[in-house]
């Protein structure tokens, strides 16, 4: 899989860029500003199985970076940015 893997200082992960997410994904809703209702989107396979997301909002990654439409998909490990969606 395409990622590369952001750390902070603690060392833990805090974003991941996957070249073959289609969109940009979070499990902690509480990073999302606008939240809106979405049609469900199948997420997967995650651990060989798919998920819903039916949420999606918009988080602001500091110095003017915003990531929009990031699904909220509760069952996700990581943080993804899509590097598709960064090149649109």
């Amino acid at each position: 899989m395409g990622q590369r893997r952001f750390r902070e200082a603690t060392g833990k992960i805090n974003w991941m860029l996957d070249s073959n997410a289609s969109s940009h994904m979070a499990r902690d809703v509480t990073l999302l500003n606008n939240i809106e209702k979405i049609t469900p989107v199948a997420i997967g396979p995650l651990n060989g199985t798919y998920t819903m997301a039916s949420e999606q909002g918009s988080v602001a990654l500091g110095q003017g970076l915003e990531l929009k439409n990031l699904l909220y998909v509760p069952k996700l490990n990581y943080k993804l940015v899509s590097i598709l969606k960064l090149c649109k």
